[in-house]
């Protein structure tokens, strides 16, 4: 019996590339599945994620910007998901819906298959809007030992602050000499194009034993994140890993199986011509 997914979002869900991914992962593995995009209005969400159980989805992804308003229409929630309160991940149970976070695992994946330890490092990661709750609590479950913020609002940054973390106005660190494992953008930001005053911040950036620099971005042509993991001698990924990485982790909490990552990854790069 075909198996039925979906990617739950406003617009954006015509834009997702988890179809794509999904679709050819199904196609690799000889599984009778398939997987489409659902549009979905934001006074319609809680009808529509029930609505999976009727409708015969055994599971859906969900994305910006629904990923805290579906918690209303689960019957239960994993402790990754409690934490961050947000869920991209659904799993219909023989009519029980299950809401869980893969964003969590799914980085600490990207950094075990880049083979960067995590205990007892240090990170810095630029960026306080959606993507940052869930890195953060990557961060602490993968046990760093210094977790900083950098971001350019104050009242984000406080908010943060009370998750046990050092936080930095991004205008107070361009003059300094910094010593971190791990530089994180978590921003939009990644070209001079984009901002060219966030540009000049990076390129003067003075960082000392950075092991890998990554990028949650991905597709952009002359990233300065790339650039500045050139200047200090680290490593760089841009954010495909990580998006095929949590990609299989749904996967597997639908179906018990962990495919290749190449499966993920492949149609991806593809995509963007990479």
């Amino acid at each position: 019996m075909k198996k039925t997914f979906c990617v739950i979002s406003d617009d954006r869900a015509y834009k997702s590339k988890s179809p794509l991914m999904m679709n050819n992962v199904f196609s690799k593995t000889n599984i009778d599945g398939y997987y489409i995009p659902a549009k979905v209005s934001k006074d319609s969400v809680y009808d529509a994620v029930k609505g999976l159980v009727s409708l015969g989805f055994s599971g859906a992804n969900v994305t910006v910007p629904y990923k805290n308003d579906v918690i209303a229409a689960l019957d239960w929630i994993s402790d990754d998901a409690k934490s961050v309160s947000a869920v991209n991940t659904i799993l219909n149970k023989d009519g029980r819906l299950e809401g869980y976070n893969t964003d969590i695992g799914g980085f600490l994946d990207t950094l075990a298959e880049l083979s960067f330890a995590t205990e007892g490092k240090r990170v810095l990661m630029f960026g306080t809007g959606g993507a940052a709750s869930g890195l953060i609590a990557a961060f602490q479950k993968g046990g760093f030992s210094q977790i900083t913020v950098a971001g350019r609002s104050v009242e984000k940054l406080e908010t943060l602050s009370s998750r046990n973390i050092e936080t930095v106005l991004i205008d107070d660190i361009k003059a300094s000499d910094l010593s971190y494992d791990l530089i994180v953008n978590a921003t939009a930001v990644s070209t001079k194009v984009e901002s060219a005053d966030f540009c000049s911040t990076i390129d003067n950036l003075n960082v000392k034993d950075c092991k890998l620099v990554v990028d949650i971005n991905y597709g952009r042509k002359d990233s300065f994140w790339e650039k500045l993991a050139v200047r200090i001698g680290a490593a760089y990924e841009d954010g495909l890993l990580m998006l095929a990485a949590q990609a299989r982790l749904s996967f597997e909490i639908w179906l018990d199986i962990k495919p290749d990552l190449e499966y993920f990854l492949t149609p991806l790069r593809e995509s963007i011509g990479k």
